[in-house]
């Protein structure tokens, strides 16, 4: 498998904060829900404290390769404008003859300081919804519970795709983003082609392996 690492830190605001801090899933930490402004923009509505996706392939020996891409975001609402990012939408083909694209394991809490205590609500089938984009397309929708001014969300999930095309992978964002990390493992006989967005403000090293 040939594989293309991309390791960000604070991408929008162009500060490389060498944080060692972990993000696993789950562990946040009081001092994030303490913060009230982020450090380098004290105008940023909200702030994606970390972003991991993880692109890979495997074999299935009744379709072929199918591609797997395991998202992880962790964000933190500084004032109302924030409470947007409170939605994640994600858009999946629906050919037919079983090209269709599918998300699950689909995780996700929202977290809040109470009482000096950390108290956390989680996403439900509730907060889920699915709809018809189009005639070929579907946008499943994750509404975070209990959101408010303050509050870290953080969820994940995976989507599977029958196709060996991968969608654009976004660096930057509308607000400023802490860490990001993309990992890339095709198999070797895929030859894909690096294409930078030449309107961007950040131009990231690729390194492969």
């Amino acid at each position: 498998m040939k594989k293309l690492c991309l390791a960000f830190m604070a991408l929008l605001c162009m500060n490389f904060n060498a944080s060692s801090q972990d993000y696993d899933f789950g562990d946040v930490s009081m001092s994030e829900l303490k913060e009230t402004y982020y450090p380098t923009d004290s105008t940023a509505s909200a702030a994606m404290l970390y972003r991991k996706e993880l692109v890979t392939f495997f074999f299935n020996t009744t379709t072929g390769f199918q591609q797997e891409r395991e998202v992880h975001v962790r964000i933190k609402i500084y004032d109302k404008e924030g409470l947007d990012w409170a939605n994640e939408k994600i858009i999946l083909y629906q050919g037919g003859n079983g090209d269709n694209e599918n998300v699950s394991k689909i995780k996700g809490y929202t977290y809040n300081l109470v009482d000096g205590k950390i108290e956390q609500d989680k996403l439900r089938k509730k907060g889920i919804f699915e709809e018809d984009a189009s005639e070929n397309y579907v946008l499943t929708t994750l509404t975070m519970p209990n959101v408010k001014v303050g509050s870290v969300i953080e969820y994940k999930y995976k989507l599977t795709s029958p196709f060996p095309v991968i969608d654009d992978i976004n660096l930057q964002y509308s607000i400023p983003v802490k860490k990001l990390d993309v990992y890339l493992s095709t198999p070797q006989f895929f030859s894909y082609k690096k294409v930078l967005n030449p309107k961007a403000i950040f131009v990231p090293s690729l390194k492969e392996s």
